[in-house]
């Protein structure tokens, strides 16, 4: 070790470096697992839980539009055999019966710093096709450093809205048939239940007189329960029948 002296300390300049590495804290979440039926629109977006910025400050919008380091959120869509289907950012919707039933990869590739330096000199250099995040990634020209990713299982069902079709139908119109039966037998035993009830208000009435019965109309209301409606030519009859079990 060489030590300076005052006079070298006054002729000399003495310097010292440091090297500061800043990390990037860039960082997207995403749920595990969603299942969508094939005859609906989907936002990729609402599969989005969480993410960061390269500073370390929160996205907004998750759910809907997020902006990861001042840009959109890429995302690519493969089937079982890794063919692409979908390479758009995360705020556009797929159409409706864009996926058919079945199994897919969702995902989910948010730009770090380095990368959005990348992903803009990406966007001036070409002259054609799309210019999304998910695009930049699809064209293979971004490295592992230009982004951070998460990925969705997503499966895709035939179950669709009442009467549009599809085998979910089969469940709905089951419950529909199993509720139309079920109120039309209790409709038919409250209707048995209320001729039997008129059955012995008559025999309460007129004994064991069944030829005066078929001249006496009976109905019951909700105000005046088994009230007594008859012709005016009945009501001799009626008389004429209590008096007789009267006098028996």
């Amino acid at each position: 070790m060489q030590t300076l002296d005052a006079t070298s300390l006054a002729n000399d300049t003495v310097t010292s470096q440091t090297t500061l590495e800043v990390q990037d804290a860039t960082a997207i979440t995403t749920n595990n697992h969603h299942i969508i039926p094939r005859a609906a629109s989907y936002n990729p977006s609402s599969d989005l839980v969480g993410a960061s910025n390269a500073d370390g400050s929160s996205v907004e919008n998750i759910g809907t539009n997020p902006i990861v380091n001042g840009d959109a959120i890429g995302v690519l869509i493969t089937d079982s055999s890794g063919n692409i289907l979908w390479v758009n950012n995360s705020d556009i919707s797929l159409p409706t019966n864009k996926l058919q039933e079945g199994a897919y990869i969702e995902n989910y590739y948010a730009l770090t710093a380095q990368g959005l330096v990348d992903y803009t000199n990406w966007q001036t250099t070409t002259a054609s096709g799309g210019h999304t995040v998910g695009d930049f990634i699809n064209s293979g020209q971004a490295t592992t450093s230009d982004y951070v990713k998460s990925t969705t299982e997503l499966t895709v069902t035939n179950f669709v809205l009442p009467f549009a079709g599809g085998a979910g139908n089969q469940f709905l119109y089951l419950m529909i048939g199993l509720a139309a039966f079920g109120a039309l037998g209790f409709y038919f035993s409250q209707r048995r239940k209320a001729e039997m009830d008129l059955e012995v208000i008559n025999k309460e009435i007129l004994g064991k007189n069944d030829n005066k019965r078929s001249n006496i109309y009976l109905t019951s209301r909700h105000t005046r329960p088994y009230a007594k409606i008859f012709h005016t030519k009945n009501r001799t009859h009626l008389a004429q029948a209590q008096r007789k079990g009267t006098n028996e």
